[in-house]
């Protein structure tokens, strides 16, 4: 979000620009109804401790598959939960207000068509990568502002979940 809008006020100062996961903010904020979302909007709601709260954000961020690759002898999934599980507890739960706030910024984010102009005239490479399992921000909308910026971007889709970057880091790279 804050990339577009930068990209769009100065685009003399940008040499490409990366979107991951990108939506155009506002309804596209709203993930796509279905019975996977439902129980992690769910299990969010009921997430009290660090332990319960790991489970779900692993759920929303990364692809099942990904998750249940071996890292050795043990499942991604066990391993980042014991990682996940440990940095919130190091930093504690979101608050409300916290949460609040992220809403908040998708919710009013946008992109009027005289900033998406803006970076699609100014010629640099615009990279729309989205992870084809992204439970938060639907794929369509990616597609849509990859077709608005384009000819200077291209849609890129991974096979990985709303943390992409993580998942597919060498591809993303590139």
């Amino acid at each position: 979000m804050i990339a577009c809008k930068l990209a769009a006020m100065a685009p003399e100062r940008v040499l490409s620009l990366a979107l991951l996961n990108v939506t155009g903010g506002g309804y596209e904020c709203i993930p796509k109804f279905d019975r996977q979302t439902l129980s992690i909007a769910m299990r969010f709601l009921k997430a009290k401790i660090p332990e319960q709260r790991a489970v779900v954000d692993l759920d929303t961020h990364y692809s099942q598959e990904y998750l249940e690759e071996y890292v050795g002898h043990k499942t991604r999934r066990s391993v980042l939960y014991q990682e996940y599980v440990k940095g919130i507890s190091a930093t504690g739960m979101q608050s409300s207000y916290e949460f609040d706030g992220q809403i908040n910024a998708c919710w009013t984010h946008n992109m009027s068509r005289t900033e998406i102009e803006s970076i699609r005239v100014a010629g640099f490479p615009v990279s729309v990568i989205h992870g084809r399992h992204d439970v938060i921000a639907q794929m369509c909308h990616a597609q849509r502002l990859a077709e608005q910026l384009y000819p200077s971007s291209r849609m890129v889709e991974l096979n990985g979940g709303h943390l992409v970057s993580n998942e597919r880091t060498e591809e993303v790279k590139n």
